[in-house]
């Protein structure tokens, strides 16, 4: 695994990316050459309409492990490119995934749940100094969570976050809505990088299934981490910074800067990347050793 991790975005263009000597190039007509190495790179996006790209970037950038994320004429993410051949034993790994038991995927769901509540309630409290009530949903949560609590929390928690009881989450609105899109998107390629990172295939759910998502279980585990991006949301949002149209460059590297910020587990200031790519390993053990539970870490905001 890298020592580093950055995340990419290309906002603005004509940009040409090329790659040489370990090195990604960005190209800009009129300006000097813009470099950095290839494994230090996480998740590349490309939000510009006019970006260009040789074939041995893309190759290089695969073989190093990075997801690159393309966007569409509105700058938001539309599609995703993801190695599989970074581990040594995918096969074997995509067989256990998908010989896992029905009561083992249940209680996966009902840990990453819990996580999410509990991280919700959290920043609840970090917030406004009280969770509303939201801190014994999950001990609410049973195996595969059959009473929805997940969906009940969601109101609750939506309706305190940012002050505003009518406030919903809406994948086509503008504003605060689409900050957080743009932030879940982001956090979706950080996980689906782990995902494959490991030899676990993305598509196979441990909730989440759907014939037309190739990434279910990258939305499985990502969810007690979007809390984090809901937290850097609040703050980018507070002071009115984030207008009602469309995002602006400095709405999104906001974003990205909160996600690569240290994060306080157990004592250690660890990043994002790590915590997620741990729990991914704990998946494996799971499904490969019969261990009993996932590394979910507690929350923690700052």
């Amino acid at each position: 695994m890298p020592t580093t991790n950055r995340i990419i975005d290309i906002t603005e263009g004509p940009v040409f990316l090329c790659y040489e000597n370990k090195l990604l190039v960005v190209e800009r007509k009129g300006e000097e050459d813009v470099t950095m190495p290839v494994d230090d790179i996480g998740v590349l996006i490309l939000s510009s309409p006019h970006v260009s790209m040789t074939q041995p970037a893309i190759a290089e950038l695969s073989k190093a492990g990075v997801c690159v994320v393309f966007c569409d004429r509105n700058a938001m993410p539309a599609s995703m490119c993801l190695p599989f051949g970074v581990h040594h034993q995918p096969a074997t790994r995509f067989r256990q995934q998908a010989d896992a038991s029905k009561p083992v995927m249940k209680r996966l769901w009902q840990e990453i749940v819990r996580s999410k509540l509990e991280h919700q309630a959290a920043l609840l409290r970090h917030v406004y100094g009280t969770d509303y009530g939201l801190g014994e949903f999950p001990a609410r949560v049973f195996s595969g969570d059959p009473d929805n609590v997940e969906a009940q929390g969601a109101k609750l928690y939506w309706s305190k976050l940012f002050g505003d009881v009518d406030f919903s989450r809406d994948r086509d609105a503008p504003g605060i809505n689409a900050l957080l899109n743009y932030g879940y998107t982001v956090l979706r390629a950080m996980t689906a990088r782990a995902i494959c990172s490991t030899g676990l295939h993305p598509g196979l759910g441990v909730h989440h299934h759907h014939r037309d998502n190739s990434f279910c279980l990258a939305d499985d585990l990502m969810e007690p981490f979007r809390a984090y991006v809901d937290w850097a949301a609040y703050r980018w949002t507070a002071d009115g910074k984030c207008q009602a149209g469309g995002l602006t460059k400095e709405d999104k590297a906001n974003i990205v800067r909160q996600l690569l910020m240290p994060i306080k587990i157990e004592g250690n200031n660890e990043p994002l990347f790590y915590i997620i790519q741990r729990l991914a390993s704990s998946l494996v053990n799971v499904f490969g050793w019969g261990e009993e539970g996932l590394r979910l870490p507690k929350p923690c905001f700052q």
